[in-house]
């Protein structure tokens, strides 16, 4: 990658926060419940690799709940709106220092939605959740979004200035 020849960048970050990556390629879906629950299924993925977090000294039993909360496989919608803010706040706590977010592919689920008729409620869905993970998020030290749509003027970043 380009990137990695980029040494003060490298010094600078590798190492030295923790990283959230999450690919959202995999939402894809002919309805909106099934799309929901794929949703969950790749941010529960996201959050597994994190699993220390149960047993972490730094975190308090009502940290811990909230982290459990985001591993089920029955979450609502608002525990998934909060739930990349809530674990990249968790993991600042535990590490004591910012995270770094990585998200791929957002506009899969966008392109997949609007081709089966519940374009609304995923866009919805991933507006509020980029929203809380990406705007005014304390535990954020910076995130990488990237996808293969162009951005229009009604999309997920709307708002997030």
């Amino acid at each position: 990658m380009k990137i990695s020849k980029d040494k003060k960048l490298c010094e600078e970050y590798i190492g030295k926060h923790p990283v959230i990556s999450i690919s959202l390629k995999g939402i894809n879906a002919a309805s909106y419940e099934a799309a929901f629950e794929l949703t969950v299924k790749t941010l529960k993925g996201a959050v597994q690799k994190a699993g220390f977090l149960k047993m972490s000294d730094k975190l308090d039993e009502d940290e811990k709940k909230e982290y459990r909360a985001i591993l089920d496989e029955n979450m609502s919608e608002a525990t998934l709106f909060w739930s990349l803010k809530n674990l990249s706040e968790l993991l600042e706590k535990h590490y004591e220092t910012k995270v770094i977010l990585l998200i791929d592919e957002y506009d899969v689920p966008i392109a997949k939605a609007s081709s089966h008729q519940y374009y609304p409620q995923m866009l919805e869905i991933l507006k509020v959740m980029m929203s809380t993970a990406l705007k005014d998020n304390p535990g954020l030290c910076f995130a990488v979004v990237t996808g293969c749509l162009q951005i229009a003027k009604e999309s997920i970043f709307t708002g997030l200035n």
